[in-house]
């Protein structure tokens, strides 16, 4: 049986009002709020968040994103669910 970590990596787009949507977006893609993926992992410890914006070319045209990066460790019952020995 496979044992589940207790780690997550999450990047994500980030709605900006002053960058607008990407030209190749698709049309059912979810964009976050800044925070409002940290407000997910309000029990883990968050060992890495960064908000970050980009130059892109995709599709041959200039654009911009905006970007959440997380990386974060769960707990359960207020103690570690692996020993990082």
């Amino acid at each position: 049986m496979k044992k589940e970590s207790p780690y997550e990596q999450v990047y994500a787009g980030v709605e900006k009002p002053f960058i607008p949507r990407a030209p190749d977006a698709e049309a059912t893609a979810y964009l976050y709020r800044s925070g409002e993926l940290m407000s997910y992992y309000w029990d883990w410890e968050i060992l890495y968040c960064v908000e970050e914006i980009f130059d892109c070319m995709s599709s041959g045209i200039p654009h911009k994103h905006a970007v959440n990066r997380i990386i974060a460790r769960r707990y359960r019952n207020n103690r570690r669910m692996m020993q990082d020995d």
